[in-house]
């Protein structure tokens, strides 16, 4: 059975503990407590991204079986390169931020602007593909047109709206 410690009640025991225990953040009262909190955290966050994921994914095969023909024929307008290129893009500007994070952390303040410029023309770069990518889709006539879209939408509310006052 683990011994309970008392708490500390003024801001001076406070004090006294983090100093005691370096890596102990305030609002925790003992390493055990952080440790805890922190390792149920992480398994939180893993369950819920087994969940989004697998749901994802599984909604994903369902309808892929149901609509094969359609999946085998949306496939032959995805560019593998650009797709490629961009999946290289993400990674790199995820390394980027993450050597940010770690030059910050260090106090570099040049690397930690040189990380946060590269992250930045990084997701630059991803936003120009996707642009190109969804543009050839819009003009092979695969996206339909916003404006498409809301004359459908303002013609069927009218349409709606007249037969509800038609006394009829």
């Amino acid at each position: 059975m683990r011994a309970v410690s008392r708490k500390p009640s003024t801001p001076r025991e406070k004090s006294n503990m983090s100093k005691s225990h370096p890596g102990l953040l305030h609002h925790f009262d003992n390493p055990e407590q952080q440790l805890d909190a922190s390792q149920s955290g992480m398994w939180l966050f893993l369950a819920t991204e087994i969940m989004f994921f697998g749901g994802m994914f599984i909604g994903y095969t369902v309808y892929r079986e149901a609509y094969f023909d359609v999946f085998a024929q949306a496939s032959n307008h995805l560019n593998v390169w650009l797709g490629s290129i961009n999946t290289a893009v993400l990674i790199c500007s995820s390394l980027s931020m993450a050597l940010a994070v770690h030059s910050a952390q260090s106090g570099h303040r040049r690397q930690i602007v040189f990380f946060l410029l590269l992250t930045m023309l990084l997701g630059t770069v991803f936003l120009g593909i996707k642009f190109t990518e969804y543009y050839h889709k819009y003009e092979e006539h695969l996206i339909r047109r916003i404006a498409d879209l809301l004359h459908v939408r303002h013609s069927e509310f009218i349409a709606t709206k007249l037969r509800s006052r038609d006394p009829g």
